[in-house]
């Protein structure tokens, strides 16, 4: 199976769907991909192999050398072209687990706390001046306790449209129309997804510590405004239920 085969045929290529970074690591999965193939690994393993570098890459990029951040930089990169390969490899071998959904966003719980705790670990070491430690720690516990509330949401949706049946017809997947909203969602979610802001923050934070502290800001600020609407959308459908 060739590189272009795998890009056409096995992933996911409605970009309006998509995380941001998604356009990035899907360039790479592939290769990946390849070499999961020729190993014969299953995509539960490799979702264990994603969730082993998540970890990893925090951990590293924690540590205050700058060849130790690097190595960080690749294994956080690698976790989400790991998290782009696992489906693809489950399409191409029709290898499908009856939770492969749900332990990928177990993967992702686990992962981002670990990515956040390097993050909140490089820019302690840093001097903002009037910017204290307290305030950079509990602007990374919010960014961590907001992502997981995101997260429980998000999973709720996947669970209740699982179990309940859909009222509209959507088998005609052909034709998928872009409106303004969508395209509004697109790109809010640059910052409030945190894949976004795994991956571009240690870059970010490499040539300018302070201009990081400053994107993941915007991505708490954005997130406590758009949070609440998705809070608001799991409230209308329990009450429903």
């Amino acid at each position: 199976m060739t590189y272009k085969e795998i890009r056409k045929n096995w992933q996911h290529n409605f970009y309006w769907d998509s995380v941001l970074v998604d356009a990035y690591a899907m360039l790479i999965s592939p290769l990946v991909t390849k070499i999961c193939l020729k190993l014969k690994l299953i995509p539960n393993v490799i979702t264990l192999l994603m969730i082993a570098s998540g970890i990893l890459g925090g951990l590293l990029f924690a540590l205050p050398y700058t060849a130790a951040k690097i190595a960080g930089i690749v294994f956080i990169h690698l976790w989400y072209v790991f998290d782009c390969s696992d489906g693809e490899v489950a399409r191409i071998t029709k290898r499908y687990s009856k939770f492969g959904t749900e332990i990928d966003y177990t993967a992702h719980v686990i992962d981002h706390p670990f990515i956040l705790f390097g993050f909140g670990a490089s820019l302690l070491s840093c001097n903002f001046g009037s910017v204290s430690p307290l305030k950079v720690l509990l602007s990374f516990a919010a960014v961590a306790v907001i992502d997981l509330m995101f997260r429980s949401f998000a999973t709720f949706g996947l669970i209740y449209d699982l179990k309940l049946p859909k009222t509209e017809d959507n088998s005609d997947n052909s034709v998928k129309k872009v409106g303004i909203k969508t395209k509004i969602t697109f790109f809010i979610n640059i910052f409030v997804h945190v894949p976004n802001l795994a991956l571009i923050f240690p870059i970010v934070f490499m040539f300018s510590p302070r201009i990081a502290f400053i994107y993941l800001l915007i991505c708490l600020a954005m997130m406590v405004l758009y949070v609440p609407l998705v809070g608001f959308a799991w409230l209308k459908r329990i009450v429903r239920i």
